[in-house]
């Protein structure tokens, strides 16, 4: 992707953002769900002799979590992109990485406004944040030419 030339213009395709941040939450709510499986069943098979407690609590932490996290990082990534690039020039890596690290400091905030109600020690939370960076840039770099219209 080059730059736009005078004549041509920028402009934001809303659905298409919509749809990116419709995605970025979903994407969200899998991950959160398939991390909560994959940590029961490795645990389940690790300690075949201890109790494992209710799933259904687990799922719906995972989801409520995975929820509130992805949407907080959309939000994120959003609000970055608009600062920084509200015109679309950038290219789809740039932009990605803005979005990456508007949903990392989102998510961040997050994380430290409820600290004493989770816990995570500092590579958990580390891992989580660069996993909501990774997967933001991601889904930018993927979805930054549908997010605008070339007149």
């Amino acid at each position: 992707m080059g730059t736009l030339s005078q004549r041509q213009t920028a402009t934001c395709d809303p659905g298409a953002v919509l749809l990116t941040m419709v995605l970025g939450v979903g994407f969200g709510l899998v991950s959160s769900v398939l991390w909560a499986v994959v940590g029961r069943v490795i645990y389940a098979n690790s300690n075949p002799s201890v109790a494992l407690p209710f799933f259904g609590l687990e799922l719906y932490i995972a989801v409520v979590g995975g929820l509130l996290l992805s949407s907080v990082a959309v939000v994120g990534a959003a609000v970055a992109l608009a600062v920084a690039d509200h015109r679309l020039t950038f290219s789809r890596f740039v932009q990605g990485g803005i979005a990456g690290t508007g949903a990392a400091l989102a998510a961040l905030g997050l994380l430290v406004y409820l600290g004493p109600t989770i816990v995570l020690d500092g590579g958990g939370a580390a891992s989580l944040l660069a996993v909501v960076a990774a997967s933001s840039c991601g889904l930018m770099c993927i979805r930054a030419s549908a997010h605008k219209i070339v007149s």
